[in-house]
């Protein structure tokens, strides 16, 4: 009985390091989405004022047409504008495009849209 007890106790304390561990590897999870260090960041705002964040695991701009081409792990948030307005908008993407002049975003691959009151 108490080898058992032994056993439990070291694998408590190896899975509480390995939390620990991953933990401390410097991503963020947001709706399922890992956030590392080396995602890329993108601050901007639609035609509308609204603050848009995009991340991505690689980000390309063209600035001609501005066109925001996301690749890996696209994340696009849109906060709301005005002091009144409390819906958080979130777009999980595997690529996608930010057009600028228009404030459309074009994803592709697995997607998903979340909109969150912010307010409660």
């Amino acid at each position: 009985m108490k080898r058992l007890f032994f056993a439990l106790g070291i694998v408590g304390v190896l899975a509480i390091f390995s939390l620990a561990a991953t933990s401390q590897h410097g991503s963020s999870l947001y709706l399922g989405f890992a956030e590392t260090p080396d995602s890329k960041h993108v601050e901007t705002t639609t035609p509308a004022g609204q603050p848009v964040t995009l991340v991505a695991d690689s980000i390309d701009k063209d600035w001609n047409s501005a066109v925001v081409h996301l690749k890996g792990n696209v994340l696009m948030k849109i906060r709301p504008a005005g002091k009144n307005a409390t819906n958080l908008t979130v777009v999980r993407a595997d690529e996608g495009d930010y057009y600028e002049k228009t404030g459309e975003f074009s994803p592709r691959g697995n997607v998903w849209l979340t909109v969150r009151d912010m307010g409660h």
